[in-house]
């Protein structure tokens, strides 16, 4: 291939799983299920396919080995299958399931991050500023951390109890359509 269409098609596949990844966890977020289900589907159907698929890669990589395309092959294909699971059972929710449940408090928490600062070259840690989450049992035992306004978490104490807007998902797990916490 030429260089010519292959680094442009090389940026937007970087991009299209960066896209993919970043989507997937926000719309984890929301949605009532153990993450690894999801992951280890798509990761599974990544590497078999990349059995036969990764001669395909090599003119995206200009590379003939094995290994860095079957790699290139399993990120790609697993963020886009990880990413289209999330989208497909948050964007396609059946609305007449929409209801409300009620939600405990478990516990409220706080993390600490730094935003990053350029210091000529180089990128280190910046001014620290606080997220907030607030961790909810369900009725029938699953438990969820769900990000929080200041305001909001102010409020909140544990064994408070929520109410949280649930529609029963395109492929069967719950999700959270509207989160009145942030």
């Amino acid at each position: 291939m030429r260089p010519i269409v292959r680094y442009p098609l090389a940026g937007l596949l970087i991009l299209v799983v960066i896209f993919a990844v970043g989507g997937s966890m926000a719309i984890y977020g929301d949605t009532f299920i153990n993450p690894w289900l999801p992951l280890l589907l798509a990761l599974a159907t990544g590497l078999s396919t990349s059995l036969v698929m990764w001669k395909g890669w090599r003119g995206i990589t200009d590379s003939d080995s094995r290994t860095f395309n079957s790699i290139c092959h399993v990120a790609t294909v697993t963020s886009v299958l990880t990413a289209a699971f999330y989208l497909g059972n948050y964007a396609w929710a059946d609305t007449s399931t929409l209801h409300e449940e009620k939600a405990v408090v478990v516990s409220r928490y706080s993390e600490t991050r730094h935003k990053s600062k350029r210091v000529g070259r180089r990128t280190v840690a910046g001014e620290p500023y606080k997220v907030y989450f607030v961790e909810v049992e369900m009725a029938d035992g699953r438990r969820k951390s769900l990000s929080a306004s200041y305001a909001r978490f102010r409020r909140i104490h544990t064994g408070d109890t929520l109410s949280l807007q649930v529609e029963e998902g395109a492929l069967g797990f719950p999700v959270i359509k509207k989160n009145k916490l942030r």
